[in-house]
C-alpha cells in the first residue's frame, strides 16, 4: 500500500480521526499544546507499529517485552514498521556514553585494536577498548569510572533532631532507620551502652557516638529486624522465631554492601561519586587506558569534543600506513560530521548519557539512526528542534531529509513554524486543546 490511513482514532481525548499520509515523505504534526499530537503520532501509530512487531515474535521472546495493549482506533492499514525517537531510553543507563550511542566509539575501538600499540606487550582485541566487557573494564571500578563514597552529610536530615525524630533522611514515621537493620528499641540499647540515647539532638554528639551509629559497634550483641518480637507475635498465619543476633553494623557498612549490588536513585541520595583512584575516570584496564596511535590515548580521544576529533585523527602518526585506519575513518568522519550538524559537536564522547539534556539525548538517537542505512520505516520524533540554536536548524532539515531520502516515512510533532515549514505535509490538530475544535473547519479533532 502506497499510503498510511488511519480511521477513527480515539486514543485519549481524540474524536475519530480519519487521515491519509503518503509513505516517505516528512509530515508535521502541529497543533497548541494538548491539542492530541502526541496521542495522534506515539500512542496511536507507533504503539500499534510495535504492538505488530512484537505479535509476529514467538511467545518466548514475547514475555522480555511485557504487555502492550493495542491503540484505540478502528484501523491503521499500510503501516511499516515503526520506531520513535525520544530521551528517556537514551538516557536511562550509567554504561552508556555518548559514544555507544552514536556507535563512534565501536570504530574507535576496532581502530585501536587494529593499530595501537601497547607498552605493556599485551596482543589487543576491541574488548580491551570496551568498559562494559570484562577483558577492557577497570578492576577497581568495574567500567563505571567512579567510585561511591558515602556521605555523613548526605545522612543527616536536620542536626537539630535526635534519631528518633529523624535526624538522618532514611527514617521512616515509626522511627526506624533504614540501613541501620534493627529496631529503635535495640537502636536505644545500642546508644546507652556508649552514653547516649535515640532522644539525644544529633548535634550534641560526639564524633565517637556519631561513629557507633554511621560504622557499628562489637561492644554488645543485638537481635536483628525491624520489627519487634511483639508485634511479630500479632500477625496472623505467621509463626515468630527468635531473632539473630549479631554485632551492630552501621548504616554506612550496610549502604556500601548494598550499592555493590544495586546503585539505585534512592541509596544514591547517600552518595558522593569521585573518579575511580585507578583508572581516573577512564574506565578501562591497563591495555586500554595506556595503548597509543602516535602517542594518542583512547581516552585522550574520548575527552575531546567531537567536532575536534576529526583534526586529533588526521594529525595521528601510523594512521596513513593503515589499511584498515583507511577503510574506517571516512565513516567515522561522516558520524561526526553528523553531530556536528545536529549541534552536538560540543560533546565529548566519553560524556555519560545520564547527563545529557532532552534534546541533546533524541538528537544523538537520530545520528545513530542515520548511521544504520536503514529504510521503509515510520520514524517518529517529539520535538526534535527542543533546546536547538536557531543556527543549527539547517543542520536538522538535512538530516531529516537524509533520512526521508533514505525511504522512511517521518511523523515528526513540532512547534518550531520554520521547522514545520520545511516539511512536506502538515497535520494540524485542533485549534485548540481538549474538545475546543470547530466541526467543519478541515481541521482535525483534538485532545
Amino acid at each position: 500500500m502506497s499510503e498510511l490511513r488511519i480511521r477513527g482514532a480515539r486514543e485519549h481525548n481524540l474524536r475519530g480521526v480519519d487521515l491519509d499520509l503518503a509513505h516517505g515523505q516528512w509530515v508535521a504534526v502541529t497543533g497548541p499544546s494538548g491539542s492530541g499530537k502526541t496521542s495522534l503520532v506515539f500512542e496511536t501509530v507507533v504503539r500499534e507499529g510495535q504492538r505488530r512487531y512484537l505479535g509476529a515474535l514467538s511467545a518466548r521472546a514475547r514475555q522480555f517485552f511485557g504487555k502492550l495493549g493495542r491503540a484505540a482506533v478502528d484501523s491503521i492499514e499500510g503501516l511499516p514498521p515503526a520506531i520513535a525517537m525520544g530521551a528517556t531510553d537514551a538516557r536511562s543507563s550509567t554504561r552508556s556514553t555518548v559514544g555507544t550511542l552514536t556507535g563512534t566509539l565501536d570504530l574507535l575501538r576496532l581502530l585501536y585494536a587494529r593499530v595501537a600499540e601497547d607498552p605493556g606487550g599485551v596482543a589487543l582485541t576491541r574488548s580491551h577498548f570496551s568498559f562494559n566487557h570484562p577483558d577492557g573494564a577497570c578492576g577497581r571500578c568495574g567500567g563505571s569510572g567512579v567510585e561511591d563514597e558515602v556521605s555523613e552529610d548526605l545522612l543527616v536530615e536536620d542536626a537539630s533532631r535526635s534519631l528518633r525524630d529523624g535526624a538522618l533522611k532514611p527514617t521512616l514515621k515509626n522511627g526506624y532507620t533504614v540501613y541501620s537493620q534493627v529496631t529503635l528499641e535495640v537502636m536505644d540499647t545500642i546508644c546507652q551502652a556508649h552514653g547516649f540515647d535515640v532522644d539525644t539532638p544529633w548535634r550534641e554528639l560526639s564524633d565517637e557516638q556519631r561513629k557507633v551509629i554511621l560504622h557499628g559497634t562489637r561492644r554488645l550483641k543485638v537481635p536483628f529486624g525491624k520489627h519487634s518480637i511483639e508485634s511479630r507475635m500479632r500477625w496472623e498465619g505467621i509463626t515468630a522465631r527468635p531473632r539473630e543476633e549479631g554485632y551492630y553494623r552501621g548504616l554506612i557498612p550496610v549502604i556500601e554492601e548494598t550499592l555493590k549490588r544495586n546503585r539505585n536513585p534512592n541509596i544514591l541520595r547517600f552518595v558522593r561519586s569521585i573518579p575511580c583512584a585507578e583508572c581516573g575516570g577512564a574506565r578501562l584496564s591497563r591495555p586500554g587506558r595506556e595503548a597509543a596511535i602516535g602517542g594518542r590515548r583512547l581516552p585522550e580521544l574520548l575527552g575531546l569534543p567531537a567536532r575536534d576529533i576529526g583534526e586529533a585523527l588526521g594529525v595521528m602518526g601510523g594512521l596513513g600506513e593503515s589499511e584498515v585506519a583507511q577503510a574506517l575513518l571516512p565513516e567515522l568522519h561522516r558520524r561526526l560530521e553528523r553531530m556536528v550538524l545536529l549541534e552536538l559537536g560540543h560533546l565529548a564522547l566519553g560524556r555519560e548519557s545520564t547527563t545529557l539534556s532532552t534534546g541533546e539525548a533524541q538528537r544523538i538517537q537520530l545520528a545513530s539512526q542515520l548511521a544504520a542505512p536503514m529504510g521503509g520505516l515510520l520514524v517518529a520524533l517529539d520535538e526534535p528542534t527542543l533546546g536547538l540554536h536557531p543556527s543549527g536548524q539547517p543542520g536538522m532539515t538535512a538530516v531529516l531529509d537524509e533520512l526521508r531520502d533514505r525511504g522512511n516515512t517521518l511523523m515528526v510533532v513540532e512547534h518550531d513554524p520554520d521547522m514545520v515549514r520545511q516539511a512536506d505535509h502538515v497535520v494540524e490538530v485542533g485549534p485548540g486543546a481538549g474538545p475546543e475544535w470547530i466541526p467543519g473547519s478541515g481541521r482535525l479533532p483534538g485532545a
